[in-house]
């Protein structure tokens, strides 16, 4: 996973961008994949809380060096967007914070070139100020296999 970032529109869908790359040496198949936008309190759990939203990736080939991109929508009335919401104030009013306990994680998995299922997983912190996601310090969040 590389790029990422929340585009908040008044009165339509907000979604996340996330890009994805092929950094192997060969074509991947998207056999399966899970996106999931939440506010985590406290210390994040080992086994991160997945959704069943797929980003529209399942059955995209990325070619070796190639990429490709999902888009992950937030509703209306998701408890998530009312925390950006709030967090979005308080930067407005003079507050200093920029990291927030929302988090964009799930995983990816692929087929190689010879059928080998593989998997990468990702967990991004929220930046209320820059808009951007950053990846977390977590060999259980971060991995690849």
């Amino acid at each position: 996973m590389s790029h990422g970032s929340i585009q908040i529109v008044g009165g339509k869908a907000w979604k996340i961008q996330c890009f994805i790359d092929n950094i192997g040496g060969s074509p991947a198949t998207i056999s399966e994949s899970t996106f999931t936008f939440k506010q985590l309190k406290g210390p994040r759990p080992a086994i991160l809380p997945f959704s069943d939203d797929s980003g529209g990736l399942i059955g995209a080939t990325i070619k070796e060096g190639g990429w490709t991109w999902g888009l992950y929508y937030l509703q209306t009335h998701d408890d998530v967007i009312n925390i950006l919401r709030l967090y979005e104030t308080a930067l407005n009013g003079g507050s200093k914070m920029t990291e927030t306990d929302l988090y964009f994680f799930g995983y990816i998995d692929y087929l190689d070139n010879v059928k080998i299922r593989r998997r990468i997983a990702f967990c991004r912190q929220f930046n209320i100020e820059t808009g951007r996601f950053t990846a977390v310090k977590d060999e259980d969040h971060e991995y690849s296999y």
